[in-house]
């Protein structure tokens, strides 16, 4: 689900993700992460566009099998007329 805000060059989107797996068991203390692991999680993100500047974040809210994890990105982009 997302939902966001935009006016003349600014564009600010937010989005909320979450990923349900159907099957698979929990990643125990001795064993390393594997394809079939349960892996769920509910993602809050957010992202800042403004002419040629985009910062954003995420974070992991709660989730099973997943850390708590914290994203920043950021960029510069510029478009090309050919």
């Amino acid at each position: 689900m997302s939902a966001g805000y935009q006016r003349g060059r600014l564009c600010i989107p937010v989005s909320l993700s979450q990923q349900r797996t159907l099957g698979g068991g929990d990643i125990r203390r001795q064993d390393m992460p594997f394809v079939s692991n349960r892996m769920n999680f509910v993602k809050l993100g957010a992202l800042v566009m403004y002419r040629g500047i985009r910062l954003g974040t995420s974070r992991i809210l709660s989730g099973r099998n997943v850390g708590q994890a914290t994203t920043l990105t950021g960029g510069l982009f510029y478009t090309f007329h050919l």
